[in-house]
């Protein structure tokens, strides 16, 4: 009797197994909204010691923001506090609190 639940539910972790693989199969193929083929990531760690306030990280941000934005050929540019959809990030984040268009943009 012992034998006969132990092949029962290793039949039932075998499937649950092969629903999951091709679950995950079908994630990895759904679209993600946009082209991924023309989309740079990348991530930027500013020291403490020069960038220590919040006002002077947000305006490194501008200014990097709009000198990408000033390559020919760049059509626009997001800045983000999270890592790219492959899931590189670590999340760290800045803010300024009295900037909360900035903060709000950028942090």
């Amino acid at each position: 009797m012992l034998i006969v639940g132990e092949v029962g539910l290793s039949v039932i972790l075998s499937a649950g197994a092969g629903l999951l693989v091709q679950s995950l199969a079908r994630l990895a193929a759904t679209p993600l909204g946009f082209r991924t083929d023309h989309l740079l990531t990348a991530s930027v760690h500013l020291p403490n010691k020069r960038y220590s306030s919040s006002d002077e990280k947000v305006q490194f941000f501008h200014r990097l923001a709009e000198q990408i934005d000033s390559i020919s050929g760049v059509r626009g540019v997001s800045l983000g506090r999270l890592g790219s959809p492959a899931g590189h990030g670590r999340g760290r984040g800045f803010g300024a609190p009295d900037d909360t268009a900035a903060a709000g943009r950028f942090g």
